[in-house]
């Protein structure tokens, strides 16, 4: 797993465009934080955003949307119970 970071604006007035591709984003990620400032510049107010998520994999990051669709493995009907049991030593 590493830390990957992706960066937005979302302007005060008009705003719906850049919020849903923010949310769309946020629906396809392992979220860690998410850093906001609302900034002023030259009579232009706007969110700037900093959201900070896991990547995975052995190339060091994850596309967003990776995992999505996936389905989860439950190992306690692949095993058998000797498997999946935790062998306790001492």
């Amino acid at each position: 797993m590493s830390i990957q970071y992706r960066f937005f604006t979302i302007p005060v007035k008009y705003e719906e465009e850049a919020q849903a591709e923010l949310n769309d984003f946020l629906k396809t990620v392992r979220l860690i934080t998410v850093h906001r400032e609302l900034v002023c510049q030259e009579g232009q107010h706007f969110w700037a955003i900093a959201v900070e998520y896991a990547g995975g994999g052995s190339k060091g990051g994850q596309e967003p949307g990776g995992n999505i669709g996936k389905k989860k493995i439950d190992y306690r009907e692949v095993l058998s119970p000797e498997d999946f049991s935790i062998p306790v030593y001492g």
